[in-house]
């Protein structure tokens, strides 16, 4: 057994749900576009259609920190460069090595870096074992789903299968 490491669980992730499509204008940076229904994996879109604008889902645990993950995060065109929790982030130094570090950093000021939440959760009526996320930058976002979540713990107990 390997200390830090055999004992971690991660549950399998079947896709990812998106709130909108990247848009692009000639010339410009692609950008996100918000629309009005969810961009969803082939799999769900057969059970909820092609454009669902709600979900069915439950969610897997009745911890916080499994349901809805939160970090600040950087990313390069390698992929995540940097992630931290204002008091210590490990990020890849020159040499490909993972180095823990202060945070924040001047990546935070400069808006390089930034808040990351993702949602985790199941679609009961999909096929298949795993969970779907939907990830948010948006602090507002952040705040009231932070905030739903303790309310429905509270309410109901717990948080799975709610």
């Amino acid at each position: 057994m390997i200390r830090g490491l055999s004992e971690k669980r991660r549950i399998p992730r079947l896709g990812k749900v998106r709130l909108g499509v990247m848009g692009q204008e000639p010339g410009k940076k692609a950008y996100p576009k918000a629309t009005s229904y969810l961009v969803c994996p082939p799999e769900i879109e057969k059970v909820f259609g092609e454009k669902p604008t709600r979900l069915d889902i439950m969610l897997p645990s009745d911890d916080p920190a499994v349901v809805l993950p939160q970090e600040l995060k950087m990313y390069r065109a390698s992929g995540l460069y940097c992630a931290g929790n204002r008091e210590t982030a490990r990020r890849w130094d020159e040499r490909g090595d993972l180095k823990e570090i202060a945070c924040p950093c001047a990546y935070l000021d400069s808006g390089e870096c930034g808040p990351v939440a993702t949602l985790n959760f199941f679609v009961p009526d999909c096929v298949g074992v795993g969970i779907y996320q939907i990830t948010t930058g948006n602090q507002r976002s952040i705040v009231s789903l932070n905030t739903s979540l303790e309310t429905f713990s509270r309410m109901f107990g717990g948080l799975m299968g709610i």
